[in-house]
């Protein structure tokens, strides 16, 4: 039986996932760029988030940096309850993380099964985009409904079970 199902609600909904450019999942190190000069010869200063103080909060710019980063596109799925999706300003998702490639041995993915602020996803050869991967509880953010729509690409659902088990063990990660 399978976790996910075609996407033909095209609107936002509880369970919908999307894949997504999160700026807010960067991986360090984050660069701070500085001294930038956008005319030819352009130039620009890096310096790592750590070697600067302050570094977003100076008061300039309003409190606003230019930052160079790795970024990775990834799923994220929709956890904000559905009566509430259409007059939020902010919706509340929580991204995917996939297992592939990182040579996890059967014990580290037990692991990931039995931690209480992740909930495992098994590879599905019916959508093998999402590959083996885990949803993260700690991760989830809001993020603005007109960013939302106009970068994220709708991509399919959970369907009604696996987001019922998602959401009973996100219930219980938020009890402990």
């Amino acid at each position: 039986m399978s976790l996910y199902k075609v996407q033909l609600n095209k609107s936002i909904h509880r369970g919908a996932i999307y894949c997504y450019l999160p700026v807010f999942w960067l991986t360090p190190p984050l660069w701070i760029i500085r001294s930038i000069q956008w005319t030819i010869p352009r130039t620009a200063s890096l310096f790592k988030d750590s070697e600067l103080n302050n570094s977003f909060s100076q008061g300039v710019q309003g409190n606003e940096e230019d930052v160079l980063a790795r970024a990775k596109k990834r799923f994220i799925v929709v956890v904000s309850p559905d009566y509430r999706l259409s007059h939020l300003h902010d919706i509340l998702v929580a991204p995917i993380y996939s297992l592939d490639g990182k040579g996890k041995t059967p014990e580290e993915i037990e692991i990931i099964k039995r931690a209480p602020d992740l909930f495992y996803l098994e590879y599905d050869v019916n959508y093998p985009e999402i590959k083996e991967s885990f949803i993260d509880f700690k991760q989830i953010r809001p993020l603005h409904r007109d960013y939302f729509l106009q970068n994220a690409k709708l991509s399919f659902s959970f369907d009604s079970i696996a987001m019922d088990a998602i959401l009973n063990r996100f219930l219980d990660y938020m009890s402990i």
